[in-house]
């Protein structure tokens, strides 16, 4: 219990110093004196959580790194709830929780078992097949072992006062070992895989992930990432690649939507949502989105010039919802005007689970006072979210292209994604359809008759250089 303990030190401590603040009666001592108080309680707890995770490291350490770690897997499981209980309830019993959790699993599974941290548990198990090249018997052992904990688990019922009022955990976990590739040397390395898995169980809203091959990469991805995002801006690595718009009608290119690619060690192009994460992490989205936008407008202009593009040509642009809150349209209009684009012809992309933030329908306010257009991006036929529509008044709804009619779908469906599209225009939307993949779906998406579409059957995204020959080579209109 020495959070608690550490816990009551603070409060102690805060009611002293509120005390001698009261004596001096000067408010911004009261306000020192407080914010130091506060202060020292967050610290002591960080403090306490680092030596925690010091003396599992040191444990796990001394009893593992001489050993073959390719006949090893890691279970890292978080009890999720246990901030909760302090919260509401009692600020001893999220500790009580994981103690007694803790020297269950112990005792269960003996010294295999290490405390993590104030809600993490890391339990290291030996294979019983020691052979790396079968990945699927190694895969289902680890699930298996990891089930039945995690059931254990959730079985425990914990009563501190041995009353009839009893609490649970919640567990969550994630698991890793070495693959095929044995690319992870120490115990720690497998542990930091474990953890990756638990947090991709937990985004996924799983009870357990097991790292596969797939899974290593994402992970080693991602590390790649962190390391070397800043290097990415110092060497301009990251640029727009652009997917055309087609009038469905005539089937002629009428717009480009700007899609942000990192274009790494120049051989490799890496979507955005691979490194968003980080990049929001490290607050560099709003900088990468700059970027972006000077070179979307820097190309539109060029397209002008060279007539590729007619002078009605809509840019869509993808900002970050960073970036979108936080953008400044004195800014805004200060670059358009430097690339001498008539502002109704820029349009910014919003996702549909981005209304919710007062910050965001703010700024798209601003966008809209200031001459800009709005779209609202991957809108699903099912989304109840129409009174946001309503009120916003976007200029164009593009719907999700999981939305859009397959051979699958039932008439129901196909109905609902008519009526949508059917009801954007008597809201006085434009409706585009995204997600075009094949002759199948082009077909239907002319039958419904939204005015845009949008998908890969036509072209990938593509940089400027390959897109400047796209829009010169269907100048007129492709024919499909």
């Amino acid at each position: 219990m020495a959070r608690s303990k550490q816990i009551y030190i603070g409060i102690i401590l805060l009611l002293a110093l509120s005390i001698i603040s009261s004596i001096f009666q000067h408010d911004y001592i009261v306000t020192f004196l407080s914010a130091f108080g506060i202060g020292l309680i967050t610290y002591q707890l960080r403090v306490n959580e680092d030596v925690k995770l010091v003396i599992a490291k040191n444990a796990i350490n001394r009893k593992y790194n001489n050993k073959d770690v390719n006949n090893y897997f890691v279970v890292f499981l978080q009890i999720t709830n246990l901030s909760t209980y302090s919260q509401f309830y009692d600020i001893n019993l999220s500790d009580y929780i994981m103690e007694k959790t803790y020297k269950l699993l112990k005792k269960r599974l003996h010294n295999n078992v290490f405390l993590y941290s104030a809600d993490q548990i890391v339990i290291i198990n030996e294979f019983e097949n020691k052979t790396v090249i079968n990945q699927l018997l190694r895969t289902n052992e680890q699930i298996e072992k990891t089930k039945k904990i995690l059931n254990y688990i959730n079985r425990l019922r914990f009563s501190p006062n041995n009353n009839l009022e009893y609490y649970q955990a919640k567990v969550i976990g994630g698991t890793g070992s070495n693959g095929m590739r044995d690319q992870l040397t120490t115990i720690e390395s497998i542990i930091k895989l474990a953890h990756f898995s638990m947090l991709k169980a937990k985004k996924e809203n799983k009870d357990l992930l097991v790292a596969t091959e797939e899974t290593r990469i994402i992970k080693e991805d991602i590390d790649s990432f962190n390391q070397e995002i800043e290097k990415g801006i110092e060497f301009d690595e990251f640029n727009p690649h652009f997917l055309p718009i087609f009038d469905t009608n005539k089937m002629k290119i009428v717009g480009c939507e700007s899609l942000l690619r990192w274009e790494k060690n120049e051989y490799r192009i890496i979507e955005a949502a691979k490194f968003k994460d980080i990049a929001n992490e490290k607050n560099l989205f709003g900088t990468i989105d700059r970027i972006i936008l000077e070179k979307s407008f820097k190309s539109y202009q060029s397209w002008l010039q060279k007539d590729l593009i007619d002078s009605d040509f809509t840019l869509t642009i993808n900002l970050a919802k960073q970036s979108l809150e936080s953008i400044q349209i004195n800014e805004l209009i200060s670059l358009t005007d430097k690339y001498k684009i008539k502002r109704k012809y820029i349009e910014f992309d919003i996702s549909e689970q981005d209304l919710v933030s007062d910050q965001t329908l703010l700024a798209i306010s601003k966008i809209k006072a200031a001459g800009y257009k709005v779209s609202i991006d991957a809108f699903y036929a099912s989304s109840s979210n129409l009174r946001s529509l309503i009120n916003i008044g976007f200029d164009t709804l593009k719907l999700s292209r999981t939305s859009l009619p397959t051979n699958d779908s039932n008439e129901t469906e196909y109905h609902l994604y008519e009526s949508l599209i059917k009801f954007s225009r008597l809201m006085g939307y434009k409706v585009m359809s995204k997600g075009i993949e094949n002759k199948y779906q082009l077909e239907i998406a002319k039958e419904l008759k939204p005015d845009l579409i949008q998908g890969y059957y036509f072209t990938p995204p593509l940089n400027d250089m390959r897109i400047r020959g796209f829009l010169n080579k269907y100048r007129s209109g492709i024919l499909v």
